[in-house]
């Protein structure tokens, strides 16, 4: 079974969407990269709690199989 072997963040600002984003990564046995990206600053949750349910989402997506790539909340 695929898993997760690490993950890391890194913010940003999107000059896009013109805000502060952050880039979580999650990396599988092969290197290969799973990524969202989640805004820093939106009121009512913690970029903490946002960043973790991020984590999770990507782990799923690995364990679950996925190609590597941006994973999407359904």
């Amino acid at each position: 079974m695929p898993r997760m072997v690490t993950w890391c963040d890194r913010q940003y600002y999107d000059i896009g969407t013109d805000t502060n984003v952050s880039r979580i990564s999650g990396f599988d046995e092969h290197s290969q990269e799973h990524w969202m990206v989640i805004e820093v600053a939106i009121s009512g949750s913690t970029y903490r709690e946002r960043r973790d349910e991020a984590v999770l989402a990507i782990q799923d997506a690995i364990e679950e199989g996925h190609q590597p790539g941006e994973v999407t909340c359904q």
